[in-house]
C-alpha cells in the first residue's frame, strides 16, 4: 500500500557511504591490505544503520536494514566460505520477505530467465564446487528468486523505487556469479574489482530503493 511515507534518511548516510567506498577502492588500488580489510564491511554497515534510521521506520525499511546487516556480516573475512555464504543467504531471504511484503504480483514470465541463470550457473560450477555444490545450488536458487521478485516490482511501484531495487538485485547476481566462477572454476583477472564494484553498487541501490519506498 502506498502513501506519503517517502523516507528521510540521515544526512550523513549518502556522503559517508560514498567516502568509505572511495577509500576502500583506493586501498585496493594501492594494495593497502590492512586498510582494505578494515574498511570492507563498513560501507554496507553504514547503509544498514542509515536505512534503519530513515523516517518513518516502516516494516519494509526495517527488513531491508536487517538484510543489509547480514550482508555486512558476510563482508567480514572470517576465512570460512560457508560462514560468508550463510550470511548472504540469510540476507537474500530477508530481501525476498521485504519485497513480497509490499508486492506479490507473480509475473512468472520474469522468473524464467532468473531461474535459468541460477540453474545454469550451478551446472557450470558443479565439478569445481565438489562437496559444496548443494549449498551453492541453494544459494543460486535463493538469489535467483530475489532477482525475480525485485524485477517484478517494475511497473507495480514508482520507477524511482522499483528500478533501484531491480537493478540492485541484478548487480548482486552478477557479483555473486563472478565470485563463484573465481572460486570454483577459474581465477579471474582483477577479481576483487569485478566482484566488489557490482556488489557495492547492488547494496547501494537496494538501500536507495528502500529509502525512497512509500510502502509500509
Amino acid at each position: 500500500m502506498s502513501n506519503d511515507r517517502t523516507g528521510t534518511p540521515p544526512t550523513w548516510m549518502r556522503p559517508s557511504f560514498a567516502a568509505i567506498v572511495a577509500a576502500f577502492f583506493i586501498a585496493m588500488g594501492l594494495d593497502l591490505e590492512p586498510v582494505r580489510f578494515t574498511l570492507k564491511a563498513v560501507p554496507v554497515s553504514l547503509l544498514a544503520v542509515g536505512v534503519f534510521l530513515t523516517e518513518p521506520r516502516t516494516r519494509f525499511r526495517r527488513l531491508v536494514a536487517l538484510g543489509l546487516l547480514f550482508g555486512a556480516i558476510g563482508d567480514f573475512e572470517f576465512g570460512v566460505f560457508e560462514v560468508m555464504l550463510g550470511a548472504f543467504l540469510v540476507s537474500h531471504v530477508i530481501y525476498i520477505a521485504a519485497i513480497v511484503g509490499i508486492d506479490r504480483t507473480p509475473k512468472l514470465h520474469l522468473a524464467v530467465p532468473y531461474l535459468a541463470v541460477g540453474v545454469g550457473l550451478t551446472v557450470f560450477l558443479a565439478e569445481g564446487a565438489g562437496d559444496q555444490l548443494i549449498p551453492v545450488a541453494i544459494y543460486a536458487l535463493v538469489i535467483s528468486v530475489m532477482g525475480w521478485r525485485a524485477a517484478a516490482l517494475v511497473g507495480e511501484l514508482e520507477a524511482a523505487v522499483a528500478y533501484p531495487l531491480a537493478v540492485g538485485a541484478a548487480f548482486f547476481i552478477i557479483s555473486d556469479a563472478l565470485l563463484a566462477i573465481n572460486r570454483f572454476h577459474i581465477d579471474l583477472p582483477a577479481s576483487d574489482w569485478l566482484i566488489m564494484v557490482p556488489y557495492l553498487a547492488a547494496q547501494g541501490l537496494i538501500a536507495l530503493g528502500a529509502v525512497r519506498c512509500r510502502a509500509e
